[in-house]
């Protein structure tokens, strides 16, 4: 998924914090380090409460969370549109 980002800058990143290979929190860091236009532009969904974010530090305000287990796809939908919005 990074180098994808790299290679083409998506317009927003989807995401969830548990995830092979990577700690999805280290992930997130790394592609707002690398990438400052996706700040605002990140949407964690877990199944966590999105606590695990706040070792994001400073870089959590760049970042929005949805739970997994109460998220519809039209809640989804409009996340995705407010992000594109922001």
């Amino acid at each position: 998924g990074l180098a994808e980002v790299a290679a083409e800058l998506p317009s927003c990143v989807i995401t969830d914090i548990r995830m092979p290979h990577m700690d999805g929190v280290e992930m997130i860091r790394h592609l707002l380090t690398r990438h400052a236009s996706l700040a605002g532009r990140v949407l964690v969904m877990s199944a966590g409460d999105g606590g695990e974010l706040a070792a994001l530090g400073v870089l959590r305000a760049a970042v929005s969370f949805l739970p997994k287990a109460t998220t519809s796809i039209e809640m989804l939908r409009a996340g995705v549109a407010q992000l594109l919005r922001g």
